[in-house]
């Protein structure tokens, strides 16, 4: 099995923060961790400085191939598999996928 990690960059549509976050936190990540491979997620919002994305979602995948993993969500987001929200900014999403080399804990 392969450890990696999704990176989810994303904004609100102006003046829905409230109702992106709602939707973020008690729907789509239940959603997106219902999937093969992805096994649990973390959200976080940009405390400082300047960057094009306010909020960042890391998902964790555990898969033989996360890149499959990957592929599935892909799969279920093209074909309307997601209740996905008004609130959230299409135009600004961006999306990487990381794979573990190194696990360093203290």
């Amino acid at each position: 099995m392969a450890n990696a990690v999704l990176l989810v960059l994303t904004n609100p549509v102006a003046g829905q923060e409230r109702e992106y976050n709602d939707w973020y936190d008690n729907t789509h990540l239940r959603e997106v961790c219902a999937l093969p491979g992805f096994t649990g997620a973390r959200r976080y919002r940009l405390a400082d400085g300047e960057y094009p994305q306010k909020y960042m979602a890391l998902y964790d995948i555990v898969a033989d191939d996360p890149k499959q993993a990957l592929a599935g969500l892909t799969k279920t987001a093209g074909s309307g598999g997601f209740n996905m929200s008004p609130a959230l900014d299409m135009k600004t999403i961006g999306m990487a996928l990381f794979e573990q080399i190194t696990d360093y804990k203290k």
